[in-house]
C-alpha cells in the first residue's frame, strides 16, 4: 500500500480519485490549498504526488501555479509527481514540467479509472526500483544479489537458492519474485506487479490477476513457502501479494 497524495482544488476529481486510488488499496491525503502542499509533502512524506497545474488555489482564492509547487518540492524530494492538468496543447508547459521533475501527465477528462492506477503503479513501482538500485551495498555482497533469510536471488546470473538448494524458476516466475524482493514489505497490487514484470497496459483486470497467481503459486510451491509458519510471500486480500521476508 502506497502514500499518495493529491492536490487538486476541484472537489469531483479530487473524491473520485480519492476513492479509486483507496479502492486499489493505497492510502490517499487530499489537499485542495496549494499553498499549503509544500508543507504537507514534508508532513505526510507521500510516496507519490498528484499535482493539479493550473487551478489550484491559495487560501485567499488566488491562483497557484503548480509548476512552482515542483519546482519547490524537488528541492526537498524525488518522489514521484503526476501533473493533472486540462490542457496538453502547451509544449511549453510541458517541457518546463519535465525539466522540473515531473514524470507523468494526466489529462483531465482524457483517462478512466483503470489508466490513472496503472500510470500511479507503474510511477511507484519504477521509483521502488530505481531507489533500490541507488542504496549502497554492503561491501561484502554483490550488489546483484537479494536476499532474505536463507534465499538469494542473484539478478545478474538469474538464479535464485534457499539454502544450498537451487531453486528452479520459470523466467515469469523469476521476474514475479524479483519484483516482490525489490518491494519487499511493501504491499504490491496486481497492477503494479503487472507493470513492473511486463510493462504491458493492454491486458484485462482478470487476465493480470489469473497469471500473476499462477506464477506465485508456482513461486510458492517451489520454495516450500505455502504451508510455512512465516511465509515469505502473503496474500493481500482483493488486492495482490506482499513479500515480508
Amino acid at each position: 500500500m502506497a502514500h499518495i497524495l493529491i492536490v487538486e482544488d476541484e472537489p469531483d476529481l479530487l473524491h473520485t480519485w480519492a476513492y479509486y486510488l483507496e479502492q486499489g488499496g493505497h492510502r490517499v491525503t487530499a489537499v485542495m490549498d496549494g499553498a499549503t502542499a509544500n508543507d504537507m509533502a514534508r508532513d505526510v512524506n507521500p510516496d507519490l504526488i498528484i499535482l493539479d497545474l493550473h487551478l489550484v488555489h491559495n487560501q485567499e482564492n488566488e491562483p497557484v501555479r503548480g509548476m512552482d509547487i515542483l519546482r519547490e518540492l524537488r528541492t526537498v524530494s524525488n518522489v514521484p509527481v503526476l501533473i493533472a492538468t486540462g490542457n496538453f496543447t502547451d509544449q511549453l508547459d510541458r517541457v518546463l514540467g519535465f525539466r522540473l521533475g515531473a514524470d507523468d501527465y494526466l489529462i483531465k477528462g482524457n483517462f478512466g479509472v483503470q489508466e490513472l492506477i496503472a500510470r500511479v503503479e507503474y510511477q511507484l513501482a519504477k521509483h521502488s526500483a530505481n531507489r533500490h538500485d541507488a542504496e549502497p551495498q554492503a561491501a561484502e555482497h554483490d550488489h546483484s544479489i537479494l536476499a532474505a533469510g536463507n534465499l538469494r536471488l542473484d539478478r545478474d546470473r538469474q538464479i535464485v537458492t534457499r539454502g544450498d538448494r537451487q531453486i528452479d524458476l520459470s523466467p515469469q516466475e523469476f521476474k514475479v519474485l524479483l519484483c516482490l524482493m525489490l518491494n519487499r514489505r511493501r504491499n504490491m497490487t496486481f497492477v503494479a506487479i503487472w507493470r513492473h514484470c511486463w510493462g504491458d497496459s493492454s491486458a484485462d483486470m482478470a487476465s493480470i490477476r489469473n497469471n500473476i497467481r499462477i506464477q506465485v503459486s508456482g513461486i510458492r510451491r517451489k520454495l516450500h513457502d505455502t504451508r510455512a509458519a512465516n511465509p515469505l510471500i502473503v496474500s493481500i486480500r482483493g488486492v495482490g501479494y506482499c513479500f515480508r521476508g
